[in-house]
């Protein structure tokens, strides 16, 4: 499915003269979208949007319900000390 979309991108890109040669693309942390865009720009550089592993994160949090252990406005201040402590590996992924 990622391909095809790729695809399509690239097809209505040359149709229209636009130039799709950019330094880095940046997608969700879904692993077939990252794989999928690597192969078919193999020369750019995959970001990961920091929106999206927050998303995930939180939805994560609710699905177990780990967001009943705070006052509701404290959620957003503990969430924010645990993006500080995200692992050096994955911050070169995140914006």
């Amino acid at each position: 499915m990622h391909l095809l979309v790729l695809q399509s991108l690239i097809d209505f890109a040359n149709a229209n003269e636009i130039d799709l040669n950019s330094p880095r693309i940046i997608t969700d942390f879904e692993i077939a979208a990252i794989n999928t865009t690597q192969y078919v720009f193999s020369e750019v550089i995959n970001k990961a949007c920091f929106f999206y592993l927050g998303q995930n994160r939180w939805k994560k949090i609710q699905k177990c319900e780990l967001a009943t252990f705070l006052p509701p406005g404290e959620i957003s201040n503990a969430f924010n000390i645990l993006k500080l402590q995200i692992l050096e590996e994955a911050k070169e992924l995140v914006l």
